[in-house]
């Protein structure tokens, strides 16, 4: 029987930086015999967090459409639809923490009733195109250029997947070949999702009070969160510049906190800082203008070093310390500012980037009303299910 496999595993380290393929080793085959598939789908649930979740499934692990789209060096084109093979559908089956998919038979004709051939291809593997985090329909009936060019689109961010929808994945693999004798391959998916979470503690300082210093005790409680410059866009398959030039971006409404742990997921948002320069954390939050003009509403600020699209979040609350009692507001930019990033030691701060398939972690200890300390951990930028390696076998 000729059989592919596929198995999804969660990687907590960056074990590819993009798709790979391991090329089998018979070399160019015959193209155009007829073969037959057959595999199963493994998902891990997701890695624990502290974040609160609105459901106990592990639903950014779920697929319910998996498309391989593969273009033949003669020309030729097949594109599988593994979906209606899967078991179950859509959850599968839970064992030892994996979620497993089989397929119901094996699968020896493309989506159009054609048989499923050998020869050497390029695969572009989508799952789950019909998210509101993708929204595109067809592709299947695209040219490979009009595939690449494909743009998914979001209106805005979402604290999670409901109903038959799920984050949607995609990766391209060159020089793939199928053979009657045998043959496997490796890819890596990814998210075109990123998931932002964040913490907020009370810290410590100190202040001076009738001639002496003394403890601040602050006590910050947030009460809602507003997110600026929401993309709207993001390529469908991951490029080596991922920035949308004509991107569309957003705000959302403040949305209530009753906890000070809060998380959401967006599109990408891949953005460079606006100059050189920013060498410190609150030198992030610069913009021109300053304290004279502090009621200038966040989306009209003109930050110095923030890319005028990068995404950030302001969160207010009320605060309670030695030294002021009132409202507060803190404005966060988003981006992967943790130790060694794109620096030989140290932090970058300038990198105000959200890529897809990362986890982006924001602890914020506020040790005064105007002094907060955030630390990013990204050492996950493939976590959980966002980081998979798929294998595959044709036997």
């Amino acid at each position: 029987m000729k059989a592919m496999k596929f198995s999804i595993l969660a990687v907590f380290v960056v074990l590819l930086a993009g798709c790979q393929e391991e090329i089998w080793p018979n070399g160019r085959v015959e193209e155009g015999v007829p073969t037959s598939l057959d595999f199963s789908v493994s998902v891990p649930a997701a890695e624990e967090v502290t974040v609160t979740r609105a459901s106990v499934a592990d639903y950014e692990s779920e697929i319910r459409e998996l498309m391989l789209i593969m273009f033949e060096e003669s020309g030729r084109k097949m594109v599988i639809d593994v979906t209606p093979y899967m078991d179950n559908g859509a959850a599968g089956t839970i064992e030892n923490g994996h979620r497993i998919y089989t397929l119901t038979r094996p699968i020896d004709q493309d989506m159009y009733g054609g048989d499923v051939f050998t020869g050497n291809y390029k695969v572009y593997a989508i799952a789950n195109w019909s998210s509101p985090f993708c929204g595109l329909k067809d592709l299947d009936k695209l040219s490979e250029e009009d595939l690449v060019a494909q743009i998914a689109q979001n209106t805005g961010f979402v604290y999670g997947i409901s109903g038959n929808a799920r984050f949607p994945m995609s990766c391209v693999a060159d020089n793939v070949t199928l053979a009657p004798e045998g043959s496997s391959l490796k890819i890596n998916l990814k998210r075109l999702v990123s998931r932002i979470e964040f913490t907020f503690k009370n810290g410590q300082s100190t202040t001076t009070k009738d001639g002496k210093e003394v403890d601040e005790n602050p006590n910050f409680t947030p009460t809602s969160y507003t997110i600026y410059n929401i993309p709207a866009k993001a390529n469908l398959f991951s490029k080596d510049d991922n920035r949308i030039a004509n991107g569309s971006f957003s705000k959302s409404s403040a949305i209530a906190l009753t906890s000070r742990e809060f998380e959401f997921f967006m599109l990408e948002n891949i953005q460079n800082a606006k100059q050189d320069g920013c060498v410190r954390q609150d030198m992030r939050e610069y913009w021109t203008g300053g304290e004279k003009e502090s009621a200038t509403a966040p989306e009209d600020k003109d930050f110095l070093y923030a890319p005028e699209d990068g995404t950030f979040v302001v969160v207010s609350g009320t605060y309670n310390g030695t030294s002021y009692i009132g409202e507060v507001s803190y404005t966060i930019h988003l981006g992967n500012f943790s130790e060694g990033v794109n620096t030989a030691n140290g932090k970058d701060f300038s990198n105000f980037k959200v890529n897809r398939n990362e986890r982006q972690k924001y602890t914020v200890t506020v040790n005064g009303v105007k002094s907060i300390y955030t630390e990013v951990t990204d050492s996950e930028v493939n976590p959980g299910v966002e980081g998979s390696i798929t294998e595959t076998a044709v036997n």
